[in-house]
């Protein structure tokens, strides 16, 4: 059921129903993947994917994550009202001041998470 919600129906079911490997090349603009990396080059490409993630605001962070999760199965309308009420809740936060204000002092900024 996973598999359907990531890729194409009739894809997901030559990979559950074949039980065979499909060539990753046929996968590259199916959405599965993010992007294909040679092996030697995926650890060093996933830490700095990660740190730049963690450059971001946490609560940000947080609040994107929630939103796409929650809003999957929801329609336009619903996911508005989701991403409106979440971001009404971040822009009351200490690093809703902070990120602009880096941004005029040009400075990087510092989240607190808060």
């Amino acid at each position: 059921a996973l598999l359907r919600r990531h890729l194409p129906g009739a894809l997901a079911m030559e990979m559950l129903l074949g039980a065979k490997p499909i060539v990753s090349d046929a996968l590259a603009n199916s959405g599965l993947f993010n992007r294909l990396v040679p092996a030697s080059e995926a650890l060093p490409i996933a830490v700095e994917i990660a740190q730049i993630i963690a450059s971001n605001a946490p609560l940000a962070v947080q609040a994107a994550r929630q939103i796409v999760r929650k809003s999957e199965d929801l329609d336009e309308a619903e996911a508005l009202l989701l991403e409106t009420q979440i971001g009404e809740r971040l822009a009351r936060t200490e690093d809703a001041v902070e990120g602009p204000l880096a941004f005029m002092e040009k400075r990087p900024p510092k989240f607190q998470g808060r």
